[in-house]
């Protein structure tokens, strides 16, 4: 959430709520073996540049999974397919809850 106050010198600047980025996505995913390969629209709920529910973004990566439970994935955020925002690692854990 800070890394939107960056100044163009790489400073950080202010931090406020004003900078929290708020978005809705729908991400199908391609499961093949250990591996999910994910790619999803999304459209931004709230962005201190773009507006409010104005501009759409798109997210592609891929989740492996090295137990049933413990996975490690990299996701891009792009604008307009070619204007990337965020570059996000993820390292999950996986409940599988079992049914009554």
């Amino acid at each position: 959430m800070w890394g939107l106050t960056a100044k163009p010198d790489g400073t950080p600047g202010p931090k406020s709520l004003d900078n929290l980025t708020i978005g809705l996505i729908y991400t199908p995913e391609l499961v093949i073996d250990k591996l999910r390969l994910t790619g999803g629209i999304g459209i931004y709920a709230k962005h201190h540049q773009y507006g409010n529910f104005t501009q759409l973004y798109q997210r592609l990566g891929a989740r492996y999974y090295f137990t049933d439970h413990i996975s490690l994935g990299v996701n891009v955020r792009a604008i307009n397919f070619m204007l990337a925002e965020f570059l996000e690692f993820n390292l999950g854990y996986t409940i599988n809850w079992k049914r009554l």
